[in-house]
């Protein structure tokens, strides 16, 4: 969302960068790759920076191999690789909804300079 000449992140920004994630690059129109690029770089320093571990961007589609970062890292990650909630709380993760509303807020606030 633009606000006189200045973007702001929104929720529902990060939620279609998640939903695209591994396809971004591809799917980008040569003229505005480069605000793609930019949008991605904003995303992955906002979810290394929401959690306890080092987020390195998407290494693996096996959601087990980030059981090292924090919850709410992992929800956002899930997002990335499509999994259901009914898949993650078969796995331990409750109140999933709760859970990537606090942390896409999180990410949002990070990246539009709010203390968080």
């Amino acid at each position: 969302m633009w606000i006189n000449d200045v973007f702001f992140y929104t929720v529902g920004n990060l939620k279609g960068i998640a939903e695209h994630y591994e396809s971004l690059y591809t799917d980008a129109h040569t003229a505005s790759l480069f605000l793609v690029a930019e949008r991605k770089a904003d995303f992955d320093r906002a979810l290394d920076n929401i959690g306890r571990g080092k987020w390195k961007g998407l290494e693996n589609s096996n959601f087990g191999a980030y059981k090292y970062l924090g919850r709410q890292q992992q929800i956002i990650i899930a997002d990335i690789l499509g999994i259901s909630n009914r898949r993650l709380e078969g796995i331990g993760f409750f109140d999933t909804r709760k859970l990537r509303s606090k942390a896409y807020t999180k990410m949002a606030a990070k990246l539009n300079g709010e203390k968080i």
